[in-house]
């Protein structure tokens, strides 16, 4: 789907054969898999709380879809964590 190449810098610096796909797989925009197994929590029982599709978290969790603030709030209450826990660790918070 996104394999296509693109060029990143348009004067050129070496990224111009970066593969996109390898782009989307080096972000990672949140950390809800690393919480949920910090907790011993599944993503099942995340999907009956939030009352969305297991298809749904994963996605989340696989980083391939993320939640919306409103949702990232839910499911920061429902694990009992800060919001900014869902998003960065600790270690990129305090630089």
């Amino acid at each position: 789907r996104f394999a296509s190449k693109i060029p990143l810098n348009p004067i050129g610096c070496g990224f111009e054969d970066y593969d996109r796909t390898q782009i989307f797989n080096d972000m990672k925009l949140n950390r809800i898999r690393v919480v949920l197994a910090d907790k011993g929590i599944s993503q099942t029982w995340l999907a009956k709380k939030l009352g969305r599709s297991f298809s749904t978290v994963n996605a989340y969790v696989c980083n391939r879809s993320q939640p919306n603030l409103t949702t990232l709030l839910e499911i920061a209450q429902l694990l009992s964590v800060d919001m900014k826990e869902l998003i960065t660790d600790e270690k990129e918070r305090n630089v």
